[in-house]
């Protein structure tokens, strides 16, 4: 009798072990199926984008015209990721979205603007996004704003923005990145002649591991920008 007993709390035992074993295998997501959830998202189902998290439901179904649809990917460490841009004539609509390879959303930039380009860049010994937009603003000033996400396994994100052209119709304004080291990021600003600080200026942004940025105490050239386009008349010209 007790050899039974101990037959039957073997077995029971045995069946314990193999119902807690993981059977599951994890899902992986293709290039072609993410362009494919991206176009489904963008012609209204509601499906996709809750799987992509591009768009507040109440978005939804978005405007039939877009600029630009863009699914690429990249590695990490070996691991493939994706990223997807979506660019429209409203910018209200733009996203830039980056999925691991199981289609976990990792990053989305609802902010950007304008003509969208986008590379994949090295510096330092470091993976990054880089993108660039081009917009018009005040019907007459040509703007270009320059962007990097860092690809990292620990954590995908915006480290570095910054304006870097301004082109008015007399004067040209720009900032040119000269060093860029893990630590900081070195820029250098030329200004019009019509500027009292139209010597080369130089601006350095600075790793603040607190807050995952590259950050300058002066910001030159995005305050000469800002002061730029709110004093524009076009009617002046």
């Amino acid at each position: 009798m007790k050899r039974k007993s101990y037959l039957i709390i073997s077995i029971l035992l045995f069946a314990s072990l193999s119902c807690g074993k993981r059977t599951d295998k994890m899902e992986y997501i293709s290039g072609p199926q993410l362009q494919k959830l991206v176009q489904q998202a963008v012609s209204g189902n509601k499906e996709a984008n809750e799987k992509l998290s591009l768009y507040d439901p109440g978005m939804i179904p978005l405007p039939q015209t877009f600029d630009v649809s863009k699914v690429d990917s990249f590695k990490i460490d070996k691991k493939k990721y994706y990223y997807s841009l979506l660019q429209f004539p409203d910018p209200t609509f733009n996203r830039l979205a980056i999925y691991d390879n199981t289609g976990r959303l990792l990053l989305l930039d609802k902010s950007l603007n304008g003509d969208i380009s986008l590379v994949l860049e090295e510096n330092d010994g470091l993976q990054f996004l880089k993108v660039v937009e081009s917009f018009i603003s005040k019907d007459a000033l040509s703007i270009k704003r320059l962007s990097f996400y860092k690809l990292d396994p620990a954590s995908i994100k915006l480290v570095f923005r910054t304006y870097y052209s301004l082109v008015a119709p007399n004067e040209i304004y720009s900032q040119d990145i000269t060093s860029f080291l893990k630590d900081k990021i070195i820029t250098k600003l030329t200004l019009p002649s019509s500027m009292a600080e139209s010597s080369a200026k130089v601006d350095t942004f600075n790793y603040d591991a607190s807050f995952g940025k590259y950050i300058s105490r002066n910001n030159y050239f995005d305050e000469i920008i800002r002061h730029q386009v709110t004093d524009f008349n076009i009617s002046k010209l």
